[in-house]
């Protein structure tokens, strides 16, 4: 019996992956692991120069290992790991004569740890993949490439926590955000490791990226990638990322905010902004279309997802949606006080560009005065509408601080149809009653789908 439940998010990724262990027994042969045998030298040699190099902007190609490099290359055929002295290495590496100093100093430290770390393990790798080892591993690869590295030892068959995916979801679900700036593997390591200690730390690192959707490619679809899916999702009612008590907080980044479909909380020059910096996003646009025009109706979130599946890590799908954004914002007409909603339809223009393509439901409400003129809107709760949710203090609360006179009501479903659920009935009785007994009227509630709506004023339900 493991000890999972000492995260709760290793504790609920386990139940939610018991189905898809059950779909997929080959999942089982994987998590037991293979028996290993002691790594072939020269290869992993090979591999991790092959690795390091261009890190380093050290250009290397299918030449390199008989060019000037050649020597490098050859090192672990006539150095013992077990004894040789640091100023070998460095007398070889001098040889490189198209390496800057900076390159030839740092190559020779990596080169000396890399040897030392072999001859201290006999080239072990249950030993080369230990907490202990782990920390000399990331001395011979940079700050900003301790991620890569890990990704690396895990290809070469090393059973390491690799998954910046399934760390990234673990911030979902505990800090409601994504992790701030390149915070460095060594959390996530521990934080596998907790369930049933550092030997068994991949295969939770395993079930993680699974749920991170860093396996569609072998049919295993997640429901925590560059999308969340958090109406699909099992971790729902504790997890802190579709909490909107935690989720809506200005240090959240940008991408946050973007990935939460939070609009409301970014400025248009911050999303413009944020959509410059990717400097290849011309080539980007036109891998994700295929074809040499580039048609932005034809992007939706299902080709977004699509594109995510085939390229995970690519930030283009979070660009496209701020382009998509930014046309909406160019389309939409803001709100401006004193401004008249004449009917349903009008409300319906005006919020569907924003709220038909979301793929959760969302509750706003319009407050106005007692000409029936728009003072201000507001987003009272994400999620799925039920009357526990959208509670009349809520939704009311606003509305009487502004001293309004009537209100309407708008929410989407993410499905399309805009046809209102016995639960949307309900919550729409309440809230006409509260409305009377606080002398705040429910004009509407007008439910948004792909493209349509359904107004309970006009169906005579209010």
């Amino acid at each position: 019996m493991n000890d999972a439940g000492v995260d709760g998010f290793f504790d609920q990724i386990d139940q939610w992956s018991t189905e898809i262990w059950r779909k997929h027994p080959w999942l089982k042969g994987l998590e037991g692991g293979i028996e290993r045998n002691v790594f072939n030298a020269e290869k992993f040699y090979r591999h991790w120069l092959e690795f390091i190099l261009p890190l380093m902007g050290i250009s290397i190609g299918p030449w390199s290992r008989h060019a000037e490099l050649k020597s490098l290359f050859h090192l672990i055929n006539n150095l013992n790991p077990n004894y040789f002295r640091s100023d070998e290495i460095r007398k070889v590496v001098n040889k490189t004569t198209y390496l800057r100093p900076d390159q030839r100093e740092t190559l020779t430290f990596k080169i000396t740890g890399f040897f030392r770390l072999m001859g201290n393990t006999n080239w072990n790798p249950y030993q080369l993949e230990s907490p202990e080892i782990l920390e000399k591993w990331w001395d011979l690869f940079e700050e900003k490439d301790a991620w890569s590295g890990m990704d690396w030892l895990q290809k070469q068959d090393f059973r390491v926590p690799a998954s910046l995916g399934g760390f990234i979801a673990w911030n979902r679900f505990h800090r409601g955000k994504l992790p701030i700036g390149d915070e460095h593997p060594r959390q996530w390591v521990e934080t596998c490791a907790k369930p049933e200690g550092p030997e068994q730390a991949w295969k939770w690192d395993l079930k993680a990226s699974i749920f991170a959707g860093e396996w569609s490619h072998a049919d295993l679809q997640g429901v925590c990638g560059q999308f969340p899916q958090c109406e699909n999702c099992l971790l729902l009612q504790t997890c802190n990322w579709s909490a909107q008590k935690n989720g809506f907080l200005d240090k959240n980044t940008i991408e946050t905010r973007i990935q939460k479909g939070r609009w409301d909380t970014l400025k248009t020059e911050e999303l413009t902004e944020w959509l410059l910096e990717d400097h290849d996003l011309q080539e980007s646009w036109m891998n994700l279309e295929g074809v040499t025009e580039f048609r932005l109706k034809s992007i939706d979130h299902p080709k977004l997802l699509e594109w995510n599946r085939h390229h995970p890590g690519s930030k283009t799908p979070l660009r496209l949606k701020v382009l998509l954004e930014l046309c909406r914002r160019y389309h939409e007409e803001p709100l401006r006080q004193g401004k008249q909603f004449h009917s349903s339809m009008d409300i319906f223009n005006h919020f569907q560009t924003r709220m038909g393509q979301l793929q959760q439901e969302r509750f706003a409400i319009v407050i106005l005065d007692n000409k029936h003129c728009f003072i201000s809107e507001k987003t009272v709760t994400i999620g799925i509408l039920n009357r526990s949710l959208v509670h009349p203090r809520e939704v009311f609360a606003d509305a009487i601080e502004q001293h309004a006179a009537a209100l309407i009501c708008i929410h989407n479903h993410p499905s399309g149809d805009s046809s209102p659920s016995e639960e949307d009935k309900r919550v729409t009785r309440r809230l006409k009653e509260s409305g009377e007994l606080l002398g705040i009227p429910l004009l509407d509630h007008v439910i948004i789908g792909k493209d349509s709506y359904t107004s309970f004023a006009d169906e005579g339900w209010l």
